[in-house]
């Protein structure tokens, strides 16, 4: 188990965390099955530090140093490894299932049993010098999320056969760019919300929607934190069953500090209601920021162009919304991909 004073040091953040490290160079951190799930650990020093099993799920840990660290079987899903120097950590076992690797550098890291799904490998620093114990695991979404940018020592070896590495290859000569979208609806919006689905699916925009039941303490916010930052937008269907809920004032204040962390846009919100129809804009979000309680979010709420689907049930009015946000979709989509 870890070390206790270590990590109630750690868990007082980086800068405290690098006092001591510098204070103390003979110290081997002992952070075994260490829990930091969530933790801002952004630039913390910890190089040879035992993070054997280590549960460090959505862990900001962007432009962290792992020198020679002991990462074996960790938990890094989600996390945020931006910019981190995992220059000969041991990561064998280690799950990275969705974790943001933009500019990391794994050279000279070890692997093995290592989980690599739905990551974007493109500019990972040092992956041809990587020592492989044993094989480790990517899948179709990394490979398209990677444009075909991950070095041919690299697929080898993880165990990737030699045709599979030509085929995949091929399939990147024009760069493929595509768009993920999440619907978030109330379970009475369930007819547009599938329609929309449908509709997004046959235009080759790929989404998931869940619809909510309104009440607050059957939703797990913690669960849709970590699934909104792994789509490119959110589709947030307003109504006035939206406006009595729970869950909108939790997902929305998610989204927006997702946008302020991500630099880019997020979230876009579709209204259905007709009675909004004669409404101005600050009077619906005045009604939105009665339930959401922040002016912080009225604020920013005002930065997001609202789409018009409450005559959706007129095919023509349908048609034109949707026409409306689907090139608005496409051309975030080439800025989010450039």
């Amino acid at each position: 188990m870890a070390n206790q004073y270590h990590l109630e040091l750690l868990q007082q953040g980086s800068e405290k965390w690098n006092l001591w490290r510098s204070q103390s160079p003979g110290v081997q951190p002992d952070l075994r099955r260490a829990v930091l799930s969530g933790t801002n650990l952004v630039g913390a020093n910890l190089s040879e530090a035992n993070l054997k099993g280590a549960v460090l799920r959505g862990t900001l840990l962007q432009g962290a140093m792992f020198w020679r660290a002991s990462l074996r079987g960790a938990d890094l899903r989600r996390a945020d490894l931006r910019q981190a120097h995992l220059y000969q950590a041991d990561l064998m076992q280690a799950d990275l299932r969705e974790s943001t690797l933009s500019q990391s550098n794994f050279r000279e890291a070890v692997l093995g049993g290592t989980n690599f799904a739905n990551v974007d490998l493109s500019t990972v620093k040092g992956l041809e010098t990587i020592r492989h114990m044993d094989r480790s695991y990517v899948d179709i979404h990394t490979l398209y999320r990677s444009q075909g940018h991950i070095p041919d020592d690299f697929l080898r070896g993880i165990g990737a056969p030699d045709h599979f590495i030509t085929s995949a290859h091929s399939l990147f000569t024009t760069p493929v760019q595509y768009l993920s979208c999440f619907i978030s609806a109330s379970s009475h919006e369930q007819a547009f919300a599938s329609r929309l689905y449908e509709d997004l699916q046959r235009k080759g925009v790929r989404c998931w929607f869940v619809l909510h039941e309104l009440k607050g303490d059957d939703d797990d916010f913690t669960r849709m934190a970590e699934t909104f930052q792994h789509y490119d937008t959110w589709l947030l269907l307003l109504s006035e069953y939206t406006l009595s809920s729970e869950w909108i004032k939790q997902e929305v204040r998610m989204t927006l500090n997702l946008e302020e962390r991500q630099k880019r846009s997020i979230l876009f919100p579709l209204y259905l209601d007709p009675a909004f129809l004669n409404t101005t804009a600050d009077q619906f979000l005045a009604a939105l920021h009665n339930r959401i309680g922040q002016n912080t979010l009225l604020t920013s709420l005002q930065n997001h162009r609202m789409r018009n689907f409450s005559d959706w049930n007129d095919e023509d009015a349908y048609q034109r919304a949707f026409a409306e946000l689907l090139h608005d979709l496409q051309r975030h989509s080439v800025s989010v991909h450039t």
